[in-house]
């Protein structure tokens, strides 16, 4: 099989493990009485409104960053100048 194949299928099964063990920290923490971060609260107000559990807000709400991120860097052109300074060009072409 080929290399480049092999890891776009276990780029999403990593992400998605991932995100499992984070919502597990987090549900850890709360349950510990440790209180939980400004990034987690959302997924905790969430997870108290809504009958979902706190696991399954955070693994929701990362996943919903992740999309708007995506969505965001497809919007943006990114664009490299060379650097100068004092007229001296440092491309990989000024010699």
């Amino acid at each position: 099989m080929n290399t480049k194949k092999r890891f776009s299928y276990l780029r999403p099964i990593l992400y998605i493990g991932g995100l499992n063990v984070l919502a597990l920290g987090t549900v850890l923490f709360t349950c510990g009485k440790l209180g939980v971060s400004a990034l987690v609260s959302v997924p905790q107000v969430l997870s108290l409104f809504l009958p979902v559990t706190l696991g399954q807000a955070t693994t929701l709400t990362f996943v919903i960053f992740v999309l708007i991120e995506l969505c965001l860097l497809h919007k943006i052109e990114w664009q490299t100048a060379p650097m100068s300074i004092n007229g001296t060009s440092f491309s990989k072409h000024s010699f």
